[in-house]
């Protein structure tokens, strides 16, 4: 403290204040890039999107009770929610994960352990217990479920009863202001009977937590024109799907996964029958058919003019036998007809116009590629491509739009590799920090000490070692003689102090003082 003050004391008002003001400047300076490079924003990923009010509201209770911080964003006006949490928290998401996948009912994996000494009996029963496990881990991911409940008896029997079918039980509880459709509840039903061996479609009973039984209220409202219509709509969804699965797949060969496509269908399910009736020639090749009757008819006439004539008054004038008088000059007539009839095929078709054929189909196609890359070529090309993927007929109405939009290359890592490209930022960042701190430090460090070494005195011993040896130093009192000329040379405050230190050194430890001269002296 002593030495603190002398070294302040020294100073003038101007160096005070430059040694108390620098350290500062370089501290704030380091802080501001140690927080500029280590404290970038939390970096957060999708944990549910398009989530519903009642399932945002359960998964934020359930994040909230674990700690987990996170945030919520509306998408749209239909009141969709998408809940982001941040990577540093991805060990409690997984955590949260793997203990709600251990409260789910146990499915096959009942049988990853193998029990000694299990009997048949046991073994039917834990089979059974699978496979309700499977349906109700199955039915609890349906939108709008919250809880699922799976009663099964399977088909069975013994040597002295007859084998039952199957039946079912399915008890749903909803979330809170949702509801089943039609569809769902049928394809809930579908999938049961299917999961399960010889299981009627009637032995199926699914009701909700009201107890209301939902399959035969759906049952209740078909009709046949309705179900008609719902037949044909499945259809035409199921032909668009397969169109788009198979043009993304092969659009994705040639532009990865930035591609997305959309086709519409609309099918033709009118009833229509047509009636075409053709004439042909029997002989292949021949203008003429076969003759199947002839008619021929001649007639001929030669030119004899006779004309009444004759002596007035004689008996060939009177009435009842004219005479006539013969003209040798008169002209000949002769008339042919001929008539062929022929026998033509006749051949008529019944036709019934098959239903459920395409009337018109329309296709876009959106790629995420960069506007000025795009040309009218390259997209008639792709639409070719298109048309020949999905079928497309443009003389029958159908219609194709490609559209190039740049929002970025789709990210195909998944969340583990988002966290690790995280990690390894946040990892970096600290190392630079840190870098950066001791670097200012350094830097501090030296102003400080150079300011130090201008103002404090210098060490004794380091004066006296620095000193050349004085020559005949064998006698004691050249020694003596020598170290009081050092001390002439220090501070006046100090020498008495360094008299009395040295003389009591001298008169209690002579032989160490003697070795340290003698050092002194030979590093000299």
């Amino acid at each position: 403290m002593q030495m603190l003050r002398d070294f302040l004391g020294r100073m003038t008002p101007t160096q005070r204040i430059v040694l108390g003001v620098v350290p500062l400047l370089v501290i704030v300076i380091g802080a501001v890039l140690i927080y500029r490079v280590v404290g970038t924003p939390r970096q957060s990923f999708l944990l549910f999107a398009d989530t519903d009010q009642a399932e945002a509201v359960e998964v934020m209770q359930s994040l909230d009770a674990d700690g987990v911080e996170y945030i919520v964003r509306q998408d749209g006006e239909e009141m969709k929610s998408s809940i982001y949490v941040y990577v540093d928290d991805i060990a409690k998401v997984d955590m949260m994960r793997m203990r709600y996948h251990n409260m789910l009912p146990h499915g096959y994996d009942l049988f990853d352990k193998n029990t000694m000494g299990r009997t048949d009996r046991m073994l039917e029963i834990d089979i059974q217990r699978a496979m309700i496990g499977e349906l109700e881990r199955t039915l609890s991911v349906i939108s709008g479920v919250q809880k699922a409940q799976v009663s099964i008896d399977r088909e069975g029997g013994t040597s002295f009863l007859d084998y039952s079918e199957a039946t079912a039980g399915i008890n749903l509880v909803m979330r809170p202001g949702a509801t089943l459709g039609r569809d769902q509840v049928l394809g809930i039903a579908d999938f049961v009977q299917s999961a399960v061996l010889h299981l009627p479609r009637e032995n199926i009973t699914i009701i909700d937590q009201n107890g209301l039984n939902l399959l035969d209220k759906v049952d209740s409202t078909i009709g046949n024109e309705t179900e008609l219509v719902r037949e044909q709509q499945k259809l035409a969804h199921q032909l668009e799907r397969n169109k788009e699965l198979k043009l993304e797949e092969h659009l994705q060969g040639i532009y990865g996964r930035n591609v997305s496509a959309s086709v519409s269908v609309e099918l033709d399910f009118d009833k229509i029958n047509e009636v075409a009736t053709k004439y042909e020639t029997p002989v292949e090749g021949s203008e003429e058919g076969l003759i199947s009757d002839y008619t021929e008819e001649r007639n001929y006439e030669k030119g004899i003019s006779l004309s009444a004539g004759g002596s007035p008054g004689v008996e060939s004038n009177d009435p009842g036998y004219p005479a006539y008088n013969a003209d040798p000059n008169a002209s000949e007539k002769r008339a042919d007809k001929l008539v062929q009839n022929y026998k033509i095929n006749e051949l008529k078709r019944d036709y019934n116009v098959a239903q459920g054929s395409i009337r018109r189909m329309t296709a876009s196609v959106t790629i995420n590629m960069d506007a000025k890359d795009w040309s009218e070529d390259q997209e008639e090309e792709i639409r070719q491509l298109v048309a020949g993927v999905i079928g497309s007929d443009f003389a029958r109405g159908d219609t194709i739009s490609i559209t190039a939009i740049n929002r970025g290359v789709f990210a195909e890592g998944k969340v583990s590799q988002q966290v690790a490209s995280s990690q390894r930022t946040q990892n970096m960042n600290r190392i630079i920090g840190w870098l950066i701190a001791v670097l200012m430090l350094g830097l501090m460090f030296s102003m400080v000490r150079g300011m130090v070494a201008a103002y404090l005195p210098k060490d004794p011993g380091l004066m006296l070692a620095t000193e050349p040896q004085v020559p005949g130093g064998e006698g004691a009192s050249d020694r003596e003689n020598y170290v009081l000329r050092k001390l002439d040379d220090l501070d006046s405050n100090k020498q008495d102090l360094m008299r009395e230190e040295i003389g009591r050194m001298i008169e209690n430890r002579p032989d160490q003082v003697v070795a340290l001269i003698r050092t002194w002296i030979m590093e000299d």
